[in-house]
């Protein structure tokens, strides 16, 4: 299996030729869930079972906005909260906190 010629401009940072497809499966995916247009979303949804896609939520390369668009499309709220978790506890910042000092 190889990428298609459309998708490998979002792996601009590695050589290509190195990549394995079996072996970097969940890099390329949550890349692709990160940067992907249309074409290669519809391109992942077609090639890799739901539980492949389903196990690219849990890892570390995707932001949290991704990780819930992700989570609608693939109709998967028992996931939702991975989309909240590194946010849970911290005060939002905001231009006046320092004035409450």
């Amino acid at each position: 299996m190889e990428l298609p010629s459309y998708a490998k401009k979002y792996f601009w940072d590695v050589d290509i030729g190195h990549i394995d497809f079996k072996q970097h499966q969940q890099f390329i995916i949550q890349r692709l869930f990160e940067y992907g247009d249309l074409k290669t979303n519809e391109w992942l949804l077609e090639l890799f079972p739901r539980q492949v896609l389903l196990r690219a939520l849990k890892g570390k390369n995707l932001s949290p906005r991704s990780r819930h668009f992700w989570t609608l499309i693939l109709n998967a709220p028992e996931h939702s909260k991975l989309c909240i978790q590194k946010f849970l506890g911290k005060q939002p910042r905001t231009a006046w906190s320092s004035l409450r000092h």
